[in-house]
């Protein structure tokens, strides 16, 4: 088999796993952006006892590593007898991991609003709710839009993880080659770097772009970015 031959069947062989990088992906954002959400109302509002909940969830999750969370969710749920597929566990680890990171994002660009703004809703007599859904939100989410899609880059490149617990992802499978035909090494390898990059470049773009398009003009802001 030439070289040509060798890259083309290397190539075969890794597109499903391609395709459930991609898709793992794909429904951990929303799933992340979920936990995001649902932990940035309490910190937002200060509510007793919740927001001290979310605050320690979120310090946990970014003083320990993925993996950790990954061990956890796959092999120690089953103990309390909850036990999980290898890709549901994938989603879960990341959604909750990249979650907590979002809520960051979240809670920093609601609070660049621009204060002048909130109190002119005021003047002009919004209540707490329509000022919330006119001024608010449409401003916090500006800013924290180029952060959330930098997060999404973060997730693809966090699924090579997760092969630790068999999920066959695109690195995984490059392994799985070598072990099956004892060839494609360099093949495989720059398979793996061509996906990412292929995907990974213009979503970057996409990010800065955004982050020029979105930032408030006059309010001193940069746009919110997971650490």
């Amino acid at each position: 088999m030439d070289g040509l031959e060798r890259f083309l069947d290397v190539a075969h062989f890794m597109a499903p796993a391609a395709v459930t990088t991609l898709l793992v992906a794909l429904v951990s954002f929303p799933g992340a952006l979920t936990v995001a959400a649902i932990v940035t109302v309490p910190r937002i509002h200060r509510i007793p006892v919740i927001s001290w909940l979310a605050d320690q969830y979120v310090d946990f999750v970014r003083t320990t590593p993925l993996l950790l969370h990954l061990f956890f969710v796959y092999f120690a749920l089953p103990f309390v007898g909850i036990r999980v597929e290898p890709i549901t566990a994938g989603v879960l680890t990341l959604s909750l991991h990249v979650g907590a990171y979002q809520s960051e994002v979240l809670k920093a660009a609601y609070h660049a609003v621009p204060r002048g703004l909130v109190e002119a809703a005021d003047v002009l007599g919004m209540s707490r709710l329509v000022r919330l859904r006119r001024v608010m939100l449409p401003l916090a989410l500006r800013v924290a839009l180029p952060g959330l899609a930098n997060s999404m880059i973060e997730i693809l490149m966090d699924t090579v993880i997760l092969s630790v617990v068999a999920v066959v992802e695109i690195f995984y499978s490059r392994t799985l080659y070598f072990y099956q035909f004892f060839a494609g090494r360099i093949e495989s390898l720059i398979l793996v770097c061509l996906f990412f990059v292929i995907i990974g470049v213009p979503a970057g773009r996409l990010v800065r772009r955004l982050e020029r398009r979105f930032t408030i003009p006059g309010s001193g802001s940069e746009p919110a970015r997971i650490l």
